[in-house]
């Protein structure tokens, strides 16, 4: 069983005639019938229904087309290896969070932090299951990686903002606002699901403030929303404000609320350099200005880049050398 028969097989499945997989693919139309029947002889089974004008997939033919497209994907994916540079991060596969991807990877695209390559995100629920099976290559997480077969590296310190309308700011004269002051009012926070919510509650237990927000929001750009329609402040990570809201860095009892964002591959990955190169471009990638206080020092032990201006332009290249001398 060749792979060019199951090309064969494949785009007459997909157009549903032999002539058009045979257009398709630039070969002779009698080849395309000849090798399907051979195929059909080899397996046992008719993949499709000949009664018709067109073409159809009979039940055998539907299961086996899943399998073939599976297979195809893994020979492309075989072909594109040969010859793979371990420094260049072209067709890495990540496992991320919406958040990650909107604030930490979107931007680096933006600003031409990764090149001219191309990083294809993979939302996942449970993210080391696609390291484990070889269908990412990083993962980046709250969570360190759980099995030592696996490299972590802290990525960044990911801070938890209060967002209020600018016009109606009640700390406009504050630089950082604490979880004390916040609660005295009602406010829109992400669901239990999120990291800023869980690093939330977890604040709140340890004032002894049990007090859940008065407003819920599946996704960060959602609370901004609700914040703004209810005139609220909202508990985000390091989202870019929108709709004219202003971000200040929250404070708790020991310092900045926030937390860590991890990199995680397999030990040993033919892409180590590569990934270990992404992960220090993401850790200086600046999303919304950071706090600068005395309490608030960067937990991987480095000066923090500079703060970059609100809004929707809040971020850029970090450094003239990584954006080729461009801001």
């Amino acid at each position: 069983m060749e792979l060019r028969v199951l090309r064969y097989f494949e785009a007459v499945a997909r157009l549903g005639s032999a002539n058009a997989a045979a257009a398709d693919l630039n070969v002779a139309q009698p080849a395309v019938s000849r090798q399907l029947r051979a195929l059909e002889r080899e397996l046992g089974v008719d993949l499709f229904d000949r009664r018709k004008q067109a073409l159809t997939l009979t039940p055998a033919g539907r299961r086996f087309l899943a399998i073939v497209r599976d297979l195809l994907t893994r020979a492309e994916a075989a072909e594109r290896f040969a010859g793979v540079d371990p420094r260049d991060p072209s067709g890495l596969r990540i496992t991320c969070l919406a958040a990650t991807l909107d604030n930490v990877l979107a931007p680096m695209v933006a600003c031409g932090q990764l090149g001219s390559s191309q990083v294809r995100v993979i939302e996942a629920e449970h993210p080391y299951r696609e390291l484990e099976s070889g269908a990412a290559d990083l993962v980046l997480t709250i969570d360190p990686a759980p099995h030592p077969q696996f490299v972590t590296v802290p990525v960044r310190w990911i801070h938890l903002t209060v967002q209020v309308p600018a016009a109606r700011d009640p700390w406009e004269r504050d630089a950082t606002v604490s979880l004390r002051q916040l609660v005295d009012f009602d406010f829109v926070g992400l669901t239990r699901r999120s990291a800023s919510r869980i690093v939330l509650d977890r604040e709140l237990r340890t004032m002894s403030a049990r007090r859940a927000p008065i407003l819920e929001a599946e996704t960060a750009i959602m609370a901004q929303a609700l914040a703004v329609q209810r005139d609220l402040p909202c508990v985000v990570s390091e989202e870019p404000p929108r709709f004219g809201l202003r971000a200040h860095p929250l404070h708790g009892a020991s310092g900045c609320l926030g937390v860590f964002l991890y990199g995680c591959w397999e030990a040993g990955h033919y892409q180590s350099p590569a990934l270990e190169a992404l992960c220090e471009r993401m850790r200086r990638t600046t999303v919304v200005p950071r706090c600068r206080t005395a309490t608030c020092v960067d937990p991987l032990g480095e000066p923090e880049p500079e703060p970059e201006p609100a809004g929707d332009q809040a971020y850029s290249a970090s450094t003239a050398e990584d954006s080729g001398g461009q801001a």
